[in-house]
This record gives structure tokens, sequence and C-alpha cells, in this order.
């Protein structure tokens, strides 16, 4: 980070943007820091994360485990049911300054659960797990339920398509969808690549829409690049303090993943003609 340059280079941009002031070899908070960071007190310079609160959720004595204290009650104010570790309960109490609740089982096994933001992306090697469940691999350690086993067989059923490392163009009722088994950072890196071959729809963890023909697709995949096409965008913690260059190549560095990219032009396109 040094040696390539990069402090001296964010130094001399925060001094310029009077984010830093600097006097005689001293820098301290500028102006602009001030305007950017200086409400409630700095917090987000203090902390390195900020998150909405999470409640304790008691039985007893016994810690059942954290919720989002907006599960805890019903639109109308009336304590809630809720789901956690496993079963359903009964909000019996909550203790707004403490952040506790307190629960009772709930017998009938109905309640919910409310967790407010998005989901995470799933991993390359988490995603071409499951590709290798679907093909007929067994978890080693794992006890599956009956009911587990059931489901799963319907799933390979469903997906019987599906080869240990290979990739799959399928056609769903005329639409084609490109299992990858990638995950969602390389998918959205070799999207931003297909052109007129990306169809609309979503890309998520597993699969890429395509609208073009296997021939097509498989011309294309040796010209992929691993890395973004795109301007890349998201939330930066401090992408004020940043050239806008440096911002973007931080957002590519944790929007891509080079490797599965690899793979996946690496592997056999199979499916849909």
């Amino acid at each position: 980070f040094i040696r390539d340059g990069l402090a001296d280079r964010m130094v001399d941009y925060l001094v310029e943007t009077s984010m830093l002031f600097e006097d005689q070899g001293m820098l301290s908070l500028g102006p602009e820091a001030e305007r950017a960071f200086g409400y409630r007190y700095f917090l987000d310079l203090t902390s390195l994360f900020t998150s909405a609160p999470l409640f304790i959720v008691m039985h007893g004595v016994r810690d059942i485990g954290l919720i989002d204290p907006t599960a805890l009650t019903n639109p109308d104010g009336r304590y809630a049911s809720i789901l956690l570790g496993g079963r359903a309960w009964d909000v019996t109490n909550i203790d707004w300054r403490s952040g506790r609740a307190t629960v009772v089982p709930n017998e009938s096994g109905e309640g919910r659960s409310r967790w407010l933001g998005g989901g995470g992306t799933m991993s390359a090697e988490l995603i071409d797990g499951m590709r290798r469940v679907l093909v007929g691999e067994t978890p080693t350690g794992v006890t599956l339920s009956k009911r587990t086993l059931a489901t799963l067989d319907e799933v390979r059923t469903e997906m019987s398509w599906v080869r240990r490392g290979a990739t799959t163009l399928v056609d769903d009722e005329g639409r084609l969808r490109w299992f990858t088994f990638a995950g969602l950072k390389a998918n959205k890196t070799i999207a931003s690549q297909l052109g007129p071959l990306l169809a609309p729809g979503r890309i998520t963890d597993l699969s890429i829409p395509i609208d073009g023909t296997r021939a097509e697709l498989a011309a294309r995949l040796p010209e992929l690049s691993e890395q973004l096409a795109v301007a890349v965008d998201g939330d930066l913690k401090f992408a004020e303090a940043l050239p806008d260059d440096l911002v973007q190549s931080v957002l590519r560095a944790r929007n891509t993943d080079p490797s599965a990219v690899r793979r996946v032009k690496s592997e056999p396109l199979n499916g849909a003609s």
C-alpha cells in the first residue's frame, strides 16, 4: 500500500479537498471532514459499523437468541408470536430500555420472523457445493431428516439436468437461463460483458438470463474478462474521502470474483441448443 504510493496520493487528495488541514507537517480534520462526518460527534469515524439494535429473547433464564425489534409487536401494538431457535414463541414482555424480550412457548407452532435489510450473496464455493449435492453427493457428517431427504429427492429430479463441473443452458418454457453455479459476483461480472446475449430478467447466485443460442454463448466465453465491464454502483463508507477511481477500484474488488469467472470459462457448456 505504501510502496505503491497510494497512501501519499490519498493524503494529498484529502488535503486538496479540505478533508484534512496541514500545518507545518501536522494533519488535522479540515472543514470538509467536519461537514461530511461531524454529525453525531463523528460517530461514523469512530465506529466500525452501525446497524439497527437487536433484542435478546429470553425464556426464563434461557437465552433463545437475537431478533429484530420490529418482529416483537403486531401492527396494532399487541405482542406478537415469533419464530426463533427452531420453534414458535409468544412474546409476554418487552423491556425497551435493556433491549430484552421474554417469551413462552407457542404450542400452535405459528409465528413469524422479520429482519430488516437485504440478504447477502453466496460464495462461489458454497454454490458449487450446492451443485455437487444436486448431482448426488451427500455432505459428510450431516444427518438429514426424512422430510429433508424427500425434498432433496424432489429438487434433484426437478434439476436432473445439472452436471458436475459443467454449466448448463436451460430452456424454461421458452426462456433461457444459463446456470453457472458461480455466485452473484461472478454472474454480474459475466453479465456485464454479454451485450445482446443478456436477456431481461434477474441475475442470481445460480444463473443468468440469456437471449441467444448455446453456440453463440460458447463463442463468447473465451472473450470474457474477469473484471466488471461497467461502473460499479454501491455504498462505500468514506467514499467522500477517496478519488473516484479509487472508489471504483474498491467497489470492483468487493463485487468481483475472478477465480469463479475463470472456473465458468473453463467448464463445459451443456444444455439447450
